[in-house]
């Protein structure tokens, strides 16, 4: 990309002079490039030439080989023989690639014990930790989850509260069998709406990673109009699909129910009880730099190095209670704390892990939460998420399925 389009450039500014003279050659006059075409090739020159500067920023090729003795200084604190335990199961990930690092966090009696394995970015032989910042994608409905059954709590919306009673009377939410779509079924993924798909880029744009992952933000007018113009395929409460949409409409109903934007609502709600400070949507200066940066691998190899370009974060607030929040593993490991020692807001965190008995009777589903359940009848609490182009068609798995990476993962006695 970055060397054809300067090469297309230069031909497009020079082609009419070429031309001229080829013509001139043969009717032995002077050589004619008209001030029409003279402006046109040079302004279709530019924008090549733009083009293939912005593409050589935004690929921005990186070398690397696996960083695999890339350590966090805390790491030597932990426990040896647990960090030896989980290292060779690591070491394989990333060896597989395009994993360039690996946090890996335990939350024991003892206290929480993190470790670091390869590196934050290819571009840097930085080791990731507990304060590096990942783009946590569907684990943003576990905190979704967890703001309404807190507002519920509050008594400032109900679980059975019909979404359609928060929006504007101009918008018309779908219906079907004359059953509404209630709070419940976003949270629960049963409300029958679709999964959202990444709007596709321009063919030449979708080469260079920023665009490939870019769409349009996503406003309250979009979502309305989406909304009345869609149709659901089944009855709300009747099946369980996960739905990005419908956690995206969820978080924008508890705004306008609370007259607040979502980040606003969540920090002074969950993420500041709890104490989670590097859990948000629009990053801190800090923040940004304790980001990891996903890669896009690149062709081939050779004696062990390999080649791959940073993949860009999605717009900030494109549809933040869905898949937008970004945090750490020292926040994550402190929610799931708060979870298993049922303190602070133990009676809205409590509520999310309770199995609804919404489809069919099987209790497999939380607020936000997958549930699963052993051979001995004990139910796992999980979720996962992913970050960037995957994220928001992420397809929910099997809820009889166990989770191939849960980055949340708690065990409790049956309610």
């Amino acid at each position: 990309m970055t060397i054809v389009l300067p090469v297309l450039g230069l031909v497009v500014a020079v082609m009419p002079h070429v031309i001229a003279a080829l013509i001139a050659l043969f009717r032995r006059d002077a050589p004619f490039v008209s001030h029409r075409v003279e402006v046109l090739a040079r302004g279709l020159a530019v924008v090549c030439m733009g083009a293939s500067l912005l593409a050589f920023v935004a690929i921005q090729p990186r070398f690397f080989r696996p960083a695999w003795g890339a350590v966090p200084a805390q790491a030597e604190t932990g426990d040896a023989a647990l960090r030896a335990m989980i290292a060779p199961h690591v070491k394989a990930l990333i060896d597989s690639l395009p994993c360039a690092g690996v946090v890996v966090g335990v939350v024991q009696p003892t206290g929480n014990q993190v470790f670091g394995f390869g590196r934050r970015s290819v571009g840097r032989d930085v080791a990731p930790n507990g304060e590096t910042v990942f783009e946590i994608g569907g684990m943003t409905q576990v905190f979704t989850g967890s703001l309404l059954a807190r507002m519920v709590e509050k008594n400032a919306v109900r679980m059975d509260q019909p979404v359609q009673s928060l929006l504007p009377d101009s918008v018309s939410v779908p219906m079907r069998e004359g059953r509404q779509i209630e709070l419940q079924h976003l949270a629960t993924g049963s409300s029958g709406l679709p999964r959202l798909v990444r709007n596709a880029a321009l063919p030449v744009l979708d080469l260079i990673p920023p665009f490939s992952r870019a769409h349009p933000p996503r406003s309250a007018k979009w979502l309305y109009d989406l909304l009345s113009s869609t149709e659901i395929a089944y009855a709300p409460g009747t099946h369980m699909d996960g739905s990005d949409l419908g956690m995206a409409l969820l978080g924008h109903a508890l705004e306008r129910a609370s007259k607040t934007d979502y980040e606003t609502l969540l920090q002074r709600e969950i993420c500041g009880p709890l104490g989670l400070k590097d859990t948000r949507v629009k990053l801190t200066g800090t923040m940004r730099s304790r980001l990891a940066t996903g890669m896009r691998m690149g062709w081939g190899s050779y004696r062990g190095w390999y080649v791959a370009s940073p993949a860009h974060r999605w717009p900030e607030k494109a549809m933040p209670a869905a898949t937008d929040l970004c945090s750490t593993a020292n926040d994550l490991l402190t929610l799931i704390r708060a979870h298993l020692a049922g303190f602070p807001l133990a009676g809205a965190l409590g509520e999310t892990r309770r199995s609804r008995l919404l489809v069919q009777g099987r209790p497999d589903i939380g607020l936000g939460w997958f549930i699963d359940w052993t051979q001995g009848g004990e139910p796992i609490v999980w979720q996962d998420g992913a970050g960037g182009p995957c994220s928001p068609s992420r397809k929910a798995p099997s809820l009889r399925q166990a989770p191939r990476a849960p980055c949340c993962h708690t065990s409790e006695s049956r309610p």
